[in-house]
């Protein structure tokens, strides 16, 4: 009984010792595990903050990317010159290749859609006022307001997917639709769901839930861009990811299961705890301890196969201990090597008789003494790519036995991902080698990162300076010293000044010449990042059409101003002259008459507009009698110029007037006639003056004939006389008083009167002869006296003359030939003072008294002078013939004389009363004549009193007006 009471005992102890053992196992694991698990959390974290940094590198890469290629073919419109629909649509091809998930672009001015590709699908949209369109106007009205790209969305598009819109400022100002306006806006529109697929997102999706949320200025989310709205937990990152025009933030949580799934280790601990609490107290029991071996190996089995990876063991002598399934899911042209026990080697060679190995085939024993070396070191971390182009990261460890512990991570997504950005990165090196322009991106540090070829040919003498890293100013200054900026010479440092202070602002423009005799267009924008991006655009051929082009502007300016002031002058003259302008139409109608026509015709040109010559006129017979219009019709007809037509036109106010034509036909651009266009004048007093010339030449002709006449009776009178004393014996006198005298019984009686009668027709001779040579003498006074006025050599000596004593003087030399006619004289006159030469004035008077005597048979003669108005009236009046009123004038002409048998039968030269017309003038006179055929004439002489005599007449006249 003691017996069973102590094995009762010992059975109560050993069991409460087992359960004392198996408590503290399962405390001692529970905070094992509690740590453990702790750590893993924190693991998992960081892994997942690493996993939300590569996230936000993929996005940022991939956005970079999209907004460089949109800021290229931004540049490529703005140097593109006048630009087409074509010309557009072909630009951005060449672009899209690039980024296959662009789903189309257009290009916004002012709010409207000029220009889209693809156009086919897009033709409906151009012109569309999308200012009517508020979300789309304010996303405009904030590009063009910042002058930076801005990316919206996601948006639902028209091909019902969702996607993004980046819009680019464009300046227009100088390139695709130049001087229409300037507020321009290139808008590509992504696929969205594809955009996220090129940058990898979705790889990863089974082991993290991912989202994506727009950030306003406060922090708050205000859109979901990607994946979807979940609570966070303790294990959710967060990366903020800085997008043109706004801010995104990256949400990372790991799926639940990947929590789960690394508390693992709890287990294996507690089974190991278990174990050695059972060996240390059961350590003589071998059953139980074989039982606890084989829970131990079945739990660690199961830990290790909940690995996400591929883990593997391998013994001190290289043999295979254990793996897990992963391990060979991944090895599955290996896994039938895979058995434990087999040297590592062996399966090494079964994978690659299998091609397990892709990155082996063609080299596998090299391959596979390089594979051996690596696992022969203690700690060595590789990569593997595999025949499925899998890629694993290979990480061995050695252990404490001599061991080798393996993990086999699949970082296919990763190397993927890297290669995407690598791809990502090139493609844009390539668009940017591929821009018709000079390209450097420069850091916030001022630092170049990226250029491309066509800006190291632009600046030939700043290229040595151009390297990655190098700072703007580093570059700038060597292509001073280099004389690259032929502007900057001799002024260097203020130059770059002004650079600097251009540079400050977020966007300018600037045009200059490099030291190859280039001009470049450069072109600077500011990054989302705080760096700049510049263009640098070959504009030389612009440039030099530019200059070409202002030369040609100026000479043209300059012509235009030449023919302004042609047309000024031609309108000034046409406005101011009283000749005129005259246009007909290709069937002579009248189409313009300048405004002097309506001067000469009393507004005549309303009457002839849209007529021809012939219905004007043709009507009027004095007109078509006055020219030859045949002659002008046909020359018209035959477009040939004519000049110098002259005809005569009944003014409608009153009297004739001719007028005078010359004209050109004119022509089109084609050749074809098109009208007549010439000048016309009013030649009335021309024509006059030629009727009056063509009388005076007549006149003259009758002169001279008179003239030779007169000239030849007083020398005939002269010669006929002179041949009696040249030869005596033919005078009957002369002859009977030479045959008395030789008479031998000579009568002195006889003889006497022989020679009274001789004596008396010698005296007689002699007496002819003196007054033919006195009216001979007259003549040629006369022609002398009209040569010297005509000349205007005639000399005045003006002085004062008492003129009622100067007339008396004079008058008493006519009484004698008065009485001998038997007329009376009288005479009368003021007692006043002429300004006068006396030599010229006796001229006068003795004319007009002297035809006033010679005119007049009975009567008398009266010589009278008034003074008035400042003036000496005098006067001759007789009681002659008189002369007719259409002769009056006539008198005064040169080698005129009145008609009429009283006048033609008395002497004169003609020449008497246009002297003394004359000679008045030249004193300051003038003559007037008043006359009534059959009752006689008045010839008046007006002349200036003298300056005294003048202001006592005025004073008279005031006395007289008071």
């Amino acid at each position: 009984m003691f017996k069973s009471i102590r094995q009762a005992t010992s059975k109560n102890i050993y069991s409460v010792g087992f359960f004392t053992i198996a408590l503290a196992t399962v405390l001692g694991a529970v905070v094992y595990g509690t740590g453990h698990y702790r750590a893993h959390l924190r693991e998992l974290q960081e892994d997942t903050r690493h996993y939300a940094d590569h996230v936000e590198h993929l996005i940022r890469t991939e956005l970079t990317d999209k907004e460089f290629l949109a800021r290229g073919l931004a540049v490529a419109l703005e140097v593109s010159g006048e630009l087409t629909q074509n010309e557009f649509s072909k630009i951005v091809t060449n672009l899209e290749s690039l980024a296959p998930y662009i789903i189309n672009v257009a290009l916004v001015v002012d709010y409207s859609l000029e220009m889209v590709h693809p156009l086919e699908e897009n033709a409906s949209l151009l012109g569309r006022d999308l200012s009517n369109f508020p979300e789309q106007r304010d996303a405009i009205t904030r590009a063009l307001e910042s002058g930076q790209p801005t990316l919206d969305g996601p948006v639902q598009l028209l091909q019902g997917i969702s996607g993004f819109i980046l819009r680019v400022p464009v300046d227009l100002s100088g390139g695709a639709l130049a001087g229409s306006r300037d507020d321009a806006v290139l808008s590509v529109v992504l696929d969205a769901d594809r955009l996220f697929l090129e940058a990898g997102l979705s790889n990863r999706s089974s082991e993290y839930d991912l989202s994506i949320h727009a950030i306003d200025e406060t922090g708050h989310a205000i859109s979901l861009v990607y994946g979807t709205e979940k609570t966070s937990s303790k294990t959710t990152v967060t990366a903020d990811l800085k997008i043109p025009g706004g801010l995104w933030r990256i949400g990372v949580t790991p799926k639940p299961g990947r929590a789960a799934g690394y508390a693992f280790p709890f287990l294996p601990l507690l089974i190991i705890f278990s174990i050695g609490g059972f060996a240390a107290f059961v350590v003589s029991d071998a059953k139980k301890e074989a039982a606890a071996r084989k829970v131990l190996q079945s739990r660690l089995t199961t830990a290790i196969e909940s690995l996400n990876d591929a883990f593997v063991l391998y013994d001190a002598d290289d043999r295979l201990v254990l793996c897990n399934k992963r391990y060979l899911e991944i090895y599955r042209e290996s896994a039938a090597a895979m058995v434990p026990g087999t040297p590592f080697e062996d399966i090494l060679r079964y994978g690659l008789k299998n091609g397990q190995y892709a990155e082996a085939i063609g080299r596998e024993d090299e391959w596979l003494a390089e594979r051996l070396a690596a696992h022969a070191r203690s700690d060595s971390v590789l990569e593997q790519k595999l025949e499925n182009g899998r890629i694993l990261r290979i990480v061995e460890r050695k252990t404490q036995d001599g061991g080798r512990v393996g993990l086999r991570i699949d970082i296919t997504e990763q190397i993927e991902s890297r290669h995407r950005a690598e791809q990502a990165e090139q493609r844009l090196r390539d668009a940017i080698e591929a821009l018709p322009a000079g390209f450097w991106l420069l850091d916030k540090d001022n630092k170049l990162v990226m250029y491309n070829q066509f800006y190291l040919d632009l600046y030939e003498a700043s290229a040595p300076a151009v390297k990655i890293g190098a700072t703007s100013e580093e570059i700038l200054r060597y292509g001073l010293e280099n004389g690259e900026y032929p502007e900057a010479v001799g002024r260097e440092e203020e130059w770059l000044q002004g650079l600097y202070e251009n540079l400050a602002s977020k966007n300018y423009d600037w045009e200059y010449p490099l030291k190859n005799g280039r001009w470049i267009k450069s072109i600077k924008r500011s990054t989302s990042d705080g760096g700049r991006v510049g263009i640098r655009v070959d504009v030389t051929a612009e440039k030099t059409q530019q200059i070409e082009l202002e030369k040609k502007n100026a000479e043209l300016s300059d012509a235009l101003i030449q023919r302004d002031e042609a047309y000024k002058r031609f309108y000034d003259i046409a406005e101011i002259s009283t000749d005129w302008f005259w246009e007909q139409d290709k069937d002579f109608r009248f189409t313009y008459l300048s405004e002097g026509f309506d001067k000469q015709t009393d507004g005549l040109s309303r009457l002839l507009m849209g007529k021809t010559r012939k219905e004007c006129f043709g009507k009027n017979i004095s007109t078509v009698e006055s020219a030859d219009w045949d002659a002008l019709e046909t020359k018209m007809a035959a477009h040939q110029p004519f000049g110098n037509f002259v005809y005569r036109v009944e003014n409608p106010a009153g009297g004739n007037r001719w007028f005078r034509i010359s004209g050109t036909p004119i022509f089109d651009k084609d050749g074809e006639f098109d009208g007549y266009r010439g000048v016309g004048t009013d030649v009335s007093v021309l024509h006059q003056a030629l009727q009056n010339a063509e009388r005076a030449n007549q006149s003259k002709t009758d002169f001279l004939n008179t003239f030779s006449h007169e000239l030849r009776t007083p020398l005939t009178i002269i010669l006929g006389y002179m041949a009696f004393l040249k030869d005596p014996d033919q005078l009957p006198s002369f002859k009977t008083l030479k045959e008395n005298v030789q008479s031998p019984i000579g009568d002195i009686g006889k003889a006497r009167n022989s020679l009274e009668s001789a004596t008396n027709d010698i005296v007689k001779f002699a007496k002819k002869s003196d007054d033919a040579g006195r009216h001979l003498l007259e003549l040629i006074n006369d022609i002398l006296d009209m040569s010297k006025i005509e000349s205007g050599s005639m000399d005045m000596h003006l002085k004062d003359i008492p003129l009622k004593t100067f007339l008396r003087s004079f008058a008493e030399k006519f009484e004698t030939e008065a009485r001998k006619k038997g007329l009376y004289l009288y005479c009368y006159s003021d007692d006043c003072t002429i300004r006068a030469d006396e030599i010229r004035l006796k001229q006068i008077l003795f004319n007009l008294l002297g035809n006033a005597l010679k005119f007049t048979d009975k009567g008398s003669l009266t010589l009278r002078a008034k003074a008035r108005d400042g003036e000496a009236h005098i006067s001759v009046e007789d009681t002659g013939c008189g002369i007719a009123e259409d002769m009056q004038e006539a008198v005064f002409e040169s080698f005129r004389q009145a008609d009429g048998a009283g006048y033609r039968a008395a002497a004169g030269t003609g020449l008497g009363l246009t002297i003394s017309r004359q000679l008045a003038a030249l004193q300051g006179g003038r003559i007037g004549l008043k006359s009534t055929p059959g009752a006689g004439s008045t010839f008046t002489l007006c002349l200036p009193l003298s300056t005294s005599d003048s202001a006592k007449a005025d004073d008279a006249k005031s006395r007289d007006a008071v």
